[in-house]
This record gives structure tokens, sequence and C-alpha cells, in this order.
């Protein structure tokens, strides 16, 4: 798309969220390209909280270059789509840092997408696999104390009845 064409085209409306009922930014992009945006941003916000920190640009960083980028790096990215200063990117800010997409070749663009969202499904899958060894290591410690707990406590009630008789 040239830039003529961009700028005498009406902006799409906004686009609501079927699961939150909010109004979002609706990027001028090929719906290819914005259903693998929407995609990426899923995979990139964490816990529901709504917006992106330095540490998700370095994830996607990672998807991008398939190394782990310095801060300094995931920091240029979050300064550069972080239009209101808060330190941090929501969804419309998202959308629109990604609307510079429209200037790449469509099928370009929904390769590299597909392939960053594949390489971020992989670390994401890596991080919820250490997350899950670190929580059954944490099972097993208080599965320990539990018994330690139970063996104390029937220490006692056998020291207590063999005081009382």
């Amino acid at each position: 798309m040239n830039e003529e064409s961009s700028s005498s085209s009406p902006p799409p409306p906004p686009e609501d969220d079927d699961e939150t009922n909010q109004t979002y930014y609706r990027p001028d992009l090929p719906n290819s390209i914005y259903a693998l945006v929407k995609k990426l941003w899923t995979l990139l916000v964490r816990k529901d909280r709504g917006y992106l920190r330095v540490a998700d640009f370095v994830r996607l960083g990672q998807a991008m270059s398939e190394e782990k980028p310095t801060v300094a790096s995931a920091e240029f990215m979050l300064e550069q789509a972080n239009i209101s200063g808060t330190g941090r990117v929501d969804r419309d800010e998202w959308m629109g840092y990604c609307e510079r997409l429209k200037r790449m070749p469509e099928e370009l663009g929904i390769a590299q997408l597909t392939a960053f969202i594949a390489r971020l499904e992989t670390i994401n899958a890596k991080e919820l696999r250490a997350l899950e060894q670190i929580a059954k290591k944490g099972d097993m410690a208080e599965a320990r104390e539990e018994e330690a707990m139970e063996r104390e406590i029937q220490r006692m009630v056998n020291a207590s009845q063999g005081k009382s008789r």
C-alpha cells in the first residue's frame, strides 16, 4: 500500500473484543496480518494484565531473532511502541506499533509473524515447563514438611500418652 492511498482512506473502525466487551483500536492492516498480530499479542501478554513490559519485549526479540536480546534492545522496542509514556504498552499502542507492517508485502508479513508466533509458543512452553518443575519441587518439599510434622505430632501424642499411664 502506498502513502497516498493510506492517507486518503478513512481509518478502520474500532473493534469490539467478544471476550471482554471492550473496544480496541483496529489498525489498517490486511485481515490475515491483523489476525496474526492479535495472536502475537495474546502470546506476549501474561496473566491477563492487559499490557506489555520490557520482559515481554525480551521474549518478542528472542522470537524474532532466535537469540535473547539485550534489555536495552527490549527497552528500545518498548519505547517505540509506548506512545503514552507509561513505561508499558497497552493493546491499542501494540496495534498502532504493528501498523507499520502494512508497508511490508502481505505474504512476507504472514511468513514472519507465523514464524515469530511458533517461536514464542516454544519459548512459552519452555518457561511453563520450568515453572512446573519449580512447582513440583515446591510440592515435594511441602509433602516432606507435612510428613515431618505428622511424625512430630505422632511423637508428641505418644509421649503424652506415656506420661498419662
